[in-house]
C-alpha cells in the first residue's frame, strides 16, 4: 500500500469540503437577496435591453 495515499486522499477532501462550504454560503448569500438580486437582474437585462432570445437562462 502507498504510504502517501492517505495524505493525498485527505487533503484532496479537505479542498472538496472547503470549496463546498464555498458554494452553500454563495448560494445562502443568494437566497437571501432572493427577490432583490432578480430585480437587479431585471433592471440589467432592461439596461441591456436584451430580448428573451438573447438570454439564454440554461448558459449560466
Amino acid at each position: 500500500m502507498d504510504p502517501d495515499r492517505p495524505k493525498q486522499s485527505y487533503a484532496i477532501s479537505r479542498f472538496n469540503t472547503h470549496q463546498c462550504i464555498k458554494v452553500q454560503r454563495e448560494r445562502l448569500a443568494f437566497m437571501k437577496l432572493g427577490k432583490q438580486a432578480r430585480m437587479d437582474v431585471d433592471a440589467v437585462a432592461q439596461h441591456w435591453d436584451a430580448g428573451p432570445e438573447s438570454c439564454n437562462v440554461s448558459d449560466i
